[in-house]
């Protein structure tokens, strides 16, 4: 879904990072949105279940200026009256590093998508009561997403998740829960961003001469 908030109409290119890389879905290779208005695509044939980012850029040689959008994405899971949705909007880059708190073994997944040059990723997934650390390296393609299910640490209970690029990028990811919800599958997504949790910490020497009156 996208909707146009300006004074002009918005052209834009359709693309999905696929597990192969990019591609331009045939028969959605564009979409047209008229100022003010909102207008949609269905892309669930082309993606047959699998894990993909969106991205939309604008048509070239349209000769529009800018253009303010606001895109989002509506996820479908199940069939038939047992179905489940959920909802993403826009995001950002992970940046430095980024975190999901709240993972079970075997409900969460990682989403990891490069947008550029292709990159690696290091996740960590953080226990309690004194459990040690795992890490995965993962690797993503070019213009690429890749699903993960985290390891758990020992020790069992819910573990936190931390995303950090070591190479390649930018990377943006995304995290769902999948539970059981009496006959149904439910489940939830969130796009994740930069936690800003790394800070820079400025380098000091040592002046006796500051306590000097």
């Amino acid at each position: 879904m996208v909707a146009d908030t300006g004074s002009t109409d918005a052209d834009l290119n359709i693309q999905l990072a696929s597990l192969n890389g990019w591609i331009t879905p045939a028969g959605h290779e564009s979409i047209q949105v008229k100022a003010g208005m909102v207008n949609s695509v269905d892309l669930g044939a082309i993606t047959h279940g699998e894990a993909a980012a969106l991205r939309l850029t604008p048509a070239p040689n349209s000769g529009q200026a800018a253009v303010p959008i606001v895109a989002g994405i509506q996820v479908v899971r199940g069939s038939g009256s047992s179905t489940d949705t959920g909802y993403l909007a826009g995001g950002s880059p992970i940046g430095q590093q980024a975190t999901a708190a709240g993972n079970s073994s075997g409900d969460s997944t990682l989403l990891l998508s490069s947008a550029g040059t292709a990159a690696t990723v290091k996740v960590t997934s953080i226990g309690g009561n004194g459990s040690s650390p795992v890490v995965q390296s993962v690797s993503i393609q070019a213009g690429a997403t890749v699903t993960l299910t985290p390891k758990a640490p020992s020790g069992g209970g819910t573990f936190a998740v931390t995303i950090e690029p070591v190479s390649g990028g930018p990377v943006y990811a995304a995290r769902m829960i999948s539970r059981k919800s009496g006959s149904g599958l439910g489940f939830t997504i969130q796009q994740l961003s930069d936690d800003h949790s790394i800070v820079d910490i400025p380098h000091v020497v040592q002046d006796g001469s500051v306590l000097l009156p």
